[in-house]
């Protein structure tokens, strides 16, 4: 496994606006992995959706 410094950057993307989880324990585990990178002095980038709009564009 590559040293955690050599890796850019830990990102984490939950949307509240897509519905229920289908992953029950994924709140704990997004705290138990964002831990672990903080442990490791990674970097991490947060990301807000901020859009005034609930219909998601089209991918």
């Amino acid at each position: 496994m590559a040293n955690i410094k050599e890796l850019p950057a830990l990102i984490v993307f939950d949307d509240p606006y897509l519905g229920k989880r289908n992953n029950p324990q994924a709140k704990i585990n997004i705290a138990r992995l964002l831990s672990e990178w903080r442990n490791r002095n990674g970097r991490i980038i947060f990301s807000q959706h901020m859009s005034v709009s609930r219909i998601l564009p089209s991918l």
